[in-house]
């Protein structure tokens, strides 16, 4: 692969996959989560005449909660972001972080040819030299909250809503990292319970409340030292299909990376492009230059 590259060099065409999984706007809701577990995706678009109309996103339909399964596409449906085969790296990393999908739809002439993920721009970045040389201790969110392994099941899952985070490091009665509690694990455990169940309702199914943490996490967690830089935890982000690393010394969990703070690396290119940009054209324009300082 290219070395040091510039971000801006690197077009969504590039990264994209044209393996599109769509739906129609009169499906049902039903339909389109199978599709959604079946490919592992949280993001379907909406194609009605060749054209794209719409998106639904998992994180849309667990927010309602008593929405029915039965429910139509066209009433869920939110209007994706316009992106083109021609926009850079830094341009769709801006993109997926301001609006918090992790896959969308790429067009021409509203017609859709691919898609392209945080993965995609992930595995894109180990090419970018001044963001894989850089210590993980710079991006890092410093001190995550952890749950430990005998909490409840419903109380991790209520402080990763409330705090607004994917994943969180499971630790013993000795504060040492033994694994981690995601999304995907409250997926598959609700999965589980509503397979039990025929409510017919997204999410909101009554959970017993003694299932601990430490009988869903998965285990053991995928973790670097605060020496590593970022290209090692996008190796461990491409390597295990995973969104987060965990930061840890001597077995006690003391940072967080995700996804989304490398895509903020990468949005964050643009503005000191631009910075730059701006600086080079009064250097270059001397009459400005002078007003500025008269």
């Amino acid at each position: 692969m290219r070395k040091n590259v510039d971000a801006d060099s690197i077009k969504v065409k590039e990264i994209m996959t044209q393996k599109i999984v769509a739906t129609a706007p009169e499906k049902q809701v039903s339909e389109v989560l199978g599709m959604m577990r079946k490919n592992d995706v949280h993001e379907v678009p909406v194609i009605e005449r060749n054209k794209l109309v719409g998106l639904v996103t998992y994180n849309h339909l667990i927010r309602r909660r008593k929405l029915a399964l039965t429910s139509h596409v066209q009433s869920v449906m939110v209007s994706p972001p316009s992106i083109s085969p021609d926009d850079s790296l830094i341009t769709i990393s801006d993109v997926l972080l301001t609006n918090g999908f992790r896959t969308v739809p790429v067009t021409e002439k509203k017609k859709i040819i691919g898609m392209v993920s945080r993965t995609d721009v992930i595995r894109a970045t180990k090419t970018i030299g001044e963001i894989t040389e850089m210590p993980v201790g710079r991006i890092m969110t410093s001190n995550p909250v952890c749950v430990r392994e005998n909490e409840g099941v419903i109380k991790a899952k209520d402080t990763m809503r409330d705090m607004g985070i994917r994943t969180l490091p499971v630790a013993d009665k000795n504060g040492n990292i033994i694994g981690a509690f995601g999304l995907k694990d409250i997926s598959s455990f609700f999965e589980a319970s509503r397979n039990k169940s025929s409510r017919g309702e997204v999410s909101g199914e009554r959970i017993p409340v003694n299932i601990e943490v430490k009988s869903v996490m998965h285990s053991p967690p995928i973790t670097v030292d605060q020496k590593a830089n970022v290209g090692a935890v996008i190796d461990l982000m491409t390597k295990h299909s995973i969104s987060s690393v965990f930061v840890e010394e001597k077995q006690k969990p003391v940072g967080i990376i995700t996804q989304a703070d490398i895509l903020g690396l990468l949005a964050g290119l643009k503005e000191r492009k631009d910075v730059y940009v701006q600086i080079t054209g009064l250097e270059e324009d001397a009459s400005v230059y002078n007003v500025m300082y008269e």
